[in-house]
């Protein structure tokens, strides 16, 4: 939902000669007085970022990926982690063609302050489903190679778009994402660094 409402508010304005900067929150939903979020997004995703690293530690069983075998509760559980890598991956295509159309930066969907925790909370997720042998069924990591591979190459370009254009902080979970390894403490490591809000871990990390 979001979604729609930034998409809907940044549309008008992605294709206009005009600076971009002056006509932000033009058709916008939002409230001239709006009433601030003390901490908009930090208690959401602090829940998200704890549930990831337990994620990761919890590799998923065997029968959880035979049907004939599973328990409700796991075939429930392998359904909701194909959901939320469908979900992933719809977010990051809207990310790449976004990139591609080189969009200005007050149109970037990873610096809304709406759409950053979910972002963040579906990348974090979806590595740590990654890490613990969950099946990557739509190519959710392609894309996100896709989007490293056209940060990398904007770089050798010299253009300042493309690289600047997404949140670093985003950009450092598709990079894990478009390298994760089933089992792998590396990919691990770098999961628990993306968690950015869970102090002090780094020191115990190892599947």
């Amino acid at each position: 939902e979001d979604l729609k409402v930034f998409v809907e508010e940044t549309r008008h304005s992605e294709d206009t000669s005009k600076s971009s900067e002056l006509l932000l929150n033009l058709s916008s939903d939002r409230k001239i007085f709006e009433e601030e979020d003390a901490n908009p997004y930090e208690e959401s995703l602090l829940v998200s970022h704890l549930v990831a690293y337990m994620m990761a530690h919890q590799p998923l069983s065997p029968s959880s990926l035979t049907s004939s075998i599973a328990t409700e509760n796991e075939r429930d559980l392998v359904c909701l982690q194909q959901s939320m890598i469908k979900q992933c991956h719809t977010v990051m295509e809207l990310i790449y063609n976004r990139m591609l159309s080189r969009t200005h930066l007050l149109h970037d969907v990873t610096r809304s302050n709406k759409m950053f925790p979910s972002i963040h909370s579906l990348l974090v997720v979806c590595i740590a489903i990654l890490v613990q042998g969950g099946e990557d069924i739509v190519g959710l990591q392609e894309i996100a190679v896709q989007i490293v591979d056209e940060v990398s190459s904007s770089r050798k370009e010299s253009s300042s778009t493309a690289t600047s254009l997404l949140h670093p902080i985003i950009m450092e979970a598709i990079v894990t994402l478009a390298n994760a390894k089933p089992k792998d403490n590396e990919t691990l490591k770098s999961l628990v660094a993306c968690c950015f809000l869970l102090p002090n871990l780094s020191s115990s990390i190892r599947l």
